[in-house]
């Protein structure tokens, strides 16, 4: 007999300006640095018994100012830097973008953030209670997402959500957070609080 794999909270992660600090077109891995409380936050939310997942748009792949390998450096050094007992579950990210050079991503999807694509890919893939999940994120396309998917969303104040103006225009009225944080730390104390 089949059983049905028990679900669990999810947390949903934006990359950059979130969990490492924002650098346009992020494709060196010397340049990644942690967001302050990144690997802290990670820590307890693993620890509280939630999937760490990430979802990040990176439309440098559309655009061709990177390729996948220079990607995949990146990712690798975020892991290394991320260390034991903060890592993800899984990183999704979608390379699409309809105004790209590189045809195989120039056109639109349903996984770049607004859309909720990436969210309902992890949810098929992983046992996640889309219920009790949260998406933390820096702009209001990251706090969109999280609507639409149905999720709790926090905003942090490093990237977008602090001193950087986010240069990107957007057709949906601006989402309210649940939660305003400093930092993926103080968003991770505030999730896990409300669980105990």
């Amino acid at each position: 007999m089949d059983i049905a794999p028990t679900t669990r909270p999810a947390v949903f992660l934006d990359r950059d300006g979130t969990i490492v600090r924002l650098v346009d077109y992020l494709r060196d891995p010397e340049r990644v640095v942690l967001c302050s409380g990144a690997r802290e936050g990670l820590r307890a939310l693993r620890a509280a018994g939630f999937l760490l997942v990430q979802v990040s748009n990176q439309s440098g792949l559309a655009r061709g100012l990177f390729g996948l390998a220079a990607f995949e450096q990146v990712e690798d050094r975020v892991a290394e830097l991320l260390g034991p007992g903060a890592q993800l579950d899984l990183s999704l990210h979608c390379p699409h973008h309809p105004e790209g050079l590189v045809a195989q991503w120039s056109h639109p999807c349903s996984c770049r953030k607004p859309e909720p694509g990436m969210v309902d890919e992890a949810c098929a893939r992983l046992p996640i209670d889309r219920a009790r999940s949260y998406l933390i994120g820096d702009s209001l396309s990251d706090m969109e997402c999280g609507r639409r998917a149905g999720l709790t969303v926090i905003r942090v104040s490093t990237g977008y959500g602090g001193e950087i103006s986010d240069p990107h225009s957007h057709d949906f009225d601006a989402v309210a957070p649940a939660y305003e944080a400093r930092d993926l730390a103080d968003a991770s104390a505030w999730i896990v609080s409300r669980c105990a």
